[in-house]
Order: structure tokens, then sequence, then C-alpha cells
């Protein structure tokens, strides 16, 4: 689904299909809450998550800025580090009042452990070169400036309408009969979306029970 035809389905359940004023404000809207509501919220769900991407560290300098769009790493994933043989090593991650009080980690040298700290993968040993990082996380997705599909009007149109639905129900046109069908629509949609991200990180897992 296209962000126009969720603009003009959302009008068609606003029953203000002829309503032009309308437009520009749901579009507003349905980027508010893609990046406020949605991507800032407590499911960040797996069509979230890119593709390797490779940082650089530089010498002498703990901190590695993080990607543009940047949310939160993958569970099931690291921060690695190319070695000289051409293979990725996993860091390992501890808080930075940690790593930074740890002695073995006082020289300059090859990262070994690191934090994410505020905007920064802060690294120790402190690099002494050019290191090559690789990343795997969840970044925002493209943003509904221009009328096209991204991945939340992919996967899940019905909770992004619903939300945006909430908003111009409630503060623009004042309905709140409709401001609470959208808000349980939304409810419906976010425990869809969570309920099939739990399944897809289930699938195929051995699952093990313990027994005393």
């Amino acid at each position: 689904m296209t962000r126009d035809e969720a603009v003009a389905l959302l009008k068609a359940r606003l029953t203000r299909t002829n309503d032009s004023t309308l437009d520009a404000k749901i579009v507003t809207e349905m980027q508010f809450v893609q990046a406020n509501v949605l991507e800032m919220g407590e499911i960040v769900p797996w069509f979230l998550i890119t593709d390797h991407q490779t940082l650089a560290t530089v010498a002498g300098d703990e901190k590695v800025a993080v990607p543009a769009g940047f949310l939160q790493e993958v569970e099931t994933d690291a921060l690695w580090i190319l070695e000289d043989d051409g293979t990725y090593s996993p860091l390992r991650k501890e808080s930075y009042d940690v790593i930074a009080s740890l002695s073995d980690y006082e020289d300059s040298g090859q990262p070994e452990v690191y934090s994410l700290d505020d905007a920064y993968f802060r690294l120790r040993p402190v690099p002494d070169a050019i290191f090559t990082l690789r990343l795997r996380a969840f970044m925002r997705d493209t943003v509904l400036t221009t009328d096209i599909e991204n991945n939340w009007l992919k996967w899940a149109p019905d909770l992004l309408i619903a939300e945006t639905g909430a908003i111009i129900a409630g503060n623009y046109l004042r309905d709140s009969e409709m401001f609470t069908a959208f808000a349980n629509e939304a409810s419906r949609a976010r425990d869809r979306l969570m309920r099939n991200d739990l399944a897809r990180s289930n699938a195929n897992q051995r699952l093990l029970m313990q027994f005393s």
C-alpha cells in the first residue's frame, strides 16, 4: 500500500473522502506517528532490521558514531571487528563504566569490548589504527515524504493508519467516538504485530526444557 492509498483509505474511514484539506495533515501526522510512536515504541519489528553495515574506527579515538537512523542493536547479533585474516570476530558488550575501568584495556590496540553510549559506540582498548567494524541493527524506515510504500505500509499498514486516524479524529475532528474506534483498532494491530514478531523470532528455534 502506498502513502497516498493509505491517506485515501483513512479519509474514507473518517467519512471525509471529499475533504482535500485533510491530505497534508494526514501525511504530516503519519510521518510523526512513524518516527515517534511506532519506531520509538515498545516493539521494534523485524522489518526494520538492515543488512550488515560497515563502520570505521579512528586511531586514538574511542568513539565510533552510530549510523544515521540507528534505533538499536539486533539482540542475536553484535558489533564485529575485521581480523587480519579477513574474518570477523564479535566484540563483547559492557556498560561504559565497566570498560573504562578495566585495567586490561588501559593501553591502545585492537578493540575487544564496547559500550553503546548516547550516539556512539565506545571501544576498549582505544583503537591504535583504523579498524573495520560490522553492524546489523534496527534502523528507521524511509520517511513518507513521497508517494511510496515503505516497510510500515507493507507489513503493518493497519497500525500506521489506525494510530494516525486516532490523532486526526481526536485532535482535528474532535470526534470522540471515532477516536475510540481508531484507538481500539490500533491496539488490535499492535497486538497482531507483536505476536507476528514473536512468532518469527521463535520459528525453527530448538526450545529446551530444563528439569530439576
